[in-house]
C-alpha cells in the first residue's frame, strides 16, 4: 500500500506485509483486526466518498501481488438509525363512475363566400318603341274615309302614292262631331263641350272651369266655354317641360263673306243695305279654329305668336334638323279634298327630303272628323269612348229603326266623329302595310306621349285605351 494511503487510513507501514493473492482469496482476514462497526463505517465512507477515493487510488499498483487496504477503526459514533418509513394512509376509495352525460358540441364553420352572380339583364317594361325624334302631324279638314282612302278617293296622291310608302290604319276614328272639338282632343285629351262643338263663335273662358274628381273623368275640365284654364295641360306643355320643342304651322280658315249687300228698289228710292260680317277674333295672330288658342297655357306665353307660325315658315325650319321642332303640327285649313291633294303633293316631299325626317322622323296624316251633314253622316265611334261630362249622352238607339251595319272597327253607331283613317310614314313602319286594330284621336295622342316619355293627359289616360306598339311599329329601325 502506498505510504500516503496508509497514513490516511491510520495503518503503519511496518504492519503491511505482502500477502499472496491466492492466500488472500482463500483465507479470510482475522476477525480481530476490525470490528463489525468499523467495517460498517468503512463501507459507508467508501460509498459516500467513492468518487474521491477512486480518484486517489487511480495510480497504477506498486506490486503485482495486489493491494491490501487497511482501515483504522474510527471513533465511536452515534449509530445511524434507519429511516422510519411513514405508514402509508389508506387511499380513499375511488368514487363510483358518473353516469355518462351526453354533450352537444356546436361548431361554427364559416360558409364559403358565394360567387358574385352575373347581373340580370334589364327587361324593359311596356312596348318597345322606336327612337322617333321628329313627328310631323298633318290634320286635314273633315272627310269620310272612303273619300280619302277608298278606291274612288278624291285625294289620289294620298290614297295611292303615299299609302305605298307608309302604313295605313283604316280603323281609325274621330272622337266627337265637330272639327275644333276633335283637334282640341288630339292635343290635350279634353272632351267636347257645347261651345267647342259649335266651333267657338264666342271666345270666352271655361265656366266654372274646375277639374272633375271622377276617376273615370280624370283631368277633364267641367263647364262651357272656349278657353281652358292655365292648369290644363296640353301636348306642347309636356314637350317643353321635357326639354323638347314644338311649333304649329297653319293657314287661317277662309274668312266668311266679307259683306252681304242687299239692294231693295222702290218706286220712290233705291236703298242699299250693306251688312258686314265681322272677322273672327285673332289670338296670337290666329283664329280660334286653331286648337292651341283654346288654352291659356299657350296664349299666355310671350312667344305665343312665334309658336303659331304660317305654313311658309315650315320650309325654312326644315333646312336643318336643329331648327325643326320635335312636334310640327300642320293644319292648312283647305276648302276641299282636291286642295288637300295638291297641298300634300307639295308638302310631303319637302319633309321626306329633310335631315330631320331622315334622322328618326315620322309623318302622321289624318282628318279632323267625318262630315256630320249630307245624306249619310257618320257619327260612329270605336274604342269604348267615355261618356263626356259636358254634353248630354247620345240617345239610345231606336229599336224600331232599321239596323245599320257599323263601319269596320266601330263599336257604336253614335257618339263619335266617324271613321277617318290614318297614314303613318317612317322607317319604323313597313311600306305598303295595313294595320287591323282600332284606334282614335286619343290613341294617337297617347302614342305620341309614349314616344317622347310623357305622361298621358285627359282621355289619353283612359283605362283600356289601345295605343301603338309593335303592331304599328312593324319595321323597327335605328335612326342615324
Amino acid at each position: 500500500m502506498p505510504t500516503h494511503v496508509a497514513a490516511m487510513l491510520g495503518v503503519s507501514a511496518a504492519a503491511e506485509e505482502p500477502v499472496p493473492a491466492a492466500a488472500a482469496e482463500e483465507s479470510p482476514r482475522p476477525s480481530g483486526t476490525f470490528s463489525a462497526s468499523a467495517v460498517a463505517v468503512a463501507v459507508m465512507a467508501i460509498l459516500g466518498f467513492g468518487v474521491i477515493v477512486g480518484s486517489v487510488v487511480s495510480p497504477p499498483a506498486e506490486s503485482s501481488q495486489g493491494t491490501v487496504i487497511a482501515v483504522q477503526e474510527p471513533a465511536p459514533t452515534t449509530p445511524v438509525q434507519p429511516p422510519v418509513t411513514p405508514t402509508a394512509k389508506a387511499a380513499p376509495a375511488a368514487p363510483a363512475p358518473a353516469a355518462p352525460v351526453q354533450q352537444t358540441v356546436t361548431q361554427y364553420v364559416q360558409a364559403p363566400t358565394p360567387p358574385t352572380p352575373a347581373p340580370a339583364p334589364v327587361v324593359p317594361s311596356g312596348p318597345q318603341l322606336p327612337d322617333v325624334k321628329h313627328l310631323f302631324l298633318v290634320v286635314l279638314p273633315p272627310a269620310k274615309y272612303d273619300d280619302a282612302f277608298g278606291p274612288d278617293s278624291k285625294v289620289p296622291y294620298l290614297a295611292t302614292d303615299l299609302t305605298k310608302k307608309g302604313e295605313l290604319v283604316p280603323n281609325y276614328y274621330a272622337v266627337t262631331s265637330s272639327p275644333l272639338a276633335n283637334k282640341i282632343a288630339l292635343i290635350s285629351g279634353q272632351g267636347p263641350n257645347p261651345d267647342t262643338l259649335a266651333g267657338c263663335t264666342s271666345y270666352n273662358d271655361m265656366n266654372p272651369g274646375t277639374e272633375s274628381t271622377d276617376t273615370q273623368q280624370k283631368g277633364q275640365v267641367l263647364g262651357t266655354g272656349c278657353v281652358f284654364p292655365r292648369s290644363t295641360l296640353t301636348l306642347p306643355d309636356e314637350l317643353v317641360a321635357n326639354g323638347r320643342t314644338w311649333k304649329a304651322y297653319m293657314a287661317d280658315p277662309p274668312p266668311p263673306a266679307a259683306s252681304r249687300q242687299d239692294t231693295a228698289t222702290t218706286t220712290d228710292t233705291t236703298t242699299t243695305d250693306t251688312t258686314s260680317t265681322p272677322p273672327p277674333p285673332q289670338v296670337c295672330g290666329r283664329a280660334p279654329d286653331t286648337p292651341f288658342v283654346s288654352f291659356h297655357s299657350v296664349i299666355d306665353l310671350p312667344n305665343c305668336s312665334d309658336t303659331l307660325a304660317g305654313i311658309d315658315q315650315l320650309t325654312t325650319d326644315l333646312s336643318t334638323a336643329a331648327t325643326t321642332p320635335t312636334l310640327a303640327y300642320i293644319e292648312p285649313h283647305l276648302p276641299d279634298l282636291a286642295a288637300d291633294d295638291a297641298f300634300l303633293k307639295d308638302l310631303i316631299p319637302k319633309i321626306t327630303d329633310s335631315a330631320a325626317y331622315k334622322d328618326g322622323g315620322m309623318i302622321a296624316i289624318t282628318f279632323a272628323n267625318s262630315p256630320q251633314d249630307g245624306d249619310t253622316p257618320d257619327s260612329s265611334a270605336c274604342c269604348a269612348e267615355p261618356v263626356y261630362p259636358n254634353i248630354p249622352a247620345p240617345p239610345p238607339a231606336d229599336p224600331a229603326a232599321p239596323v245599320t251595319a257599323l263601319p269596320p272597327g266601330a263599336d257604336t253607331a253614335t257618339g263619335g266623329g266617324g271613321r277617318v283613317g290614318l297614314l303613318l310614314m317612317s322607317s319604323f313602319v313597313k311600306a305598303g302595310s295595313t294595320a287591323v286594330s282600332s284606334y282614335n284621336h286619343y290613341s294617337l295622342l297617347r302614342s305620341i306621349e309614349d314616344l317622347f316619355g310623357l305622361q298621358p293627359t285627359g282621355y289619353a289616360g283612359y283605362l283600356g285605351l289601345l295605343t301603338f306598339d309593335s303592331v304599328i311599329y312593324n319595321a323597327p329601325a335605328t335612326s342615324s
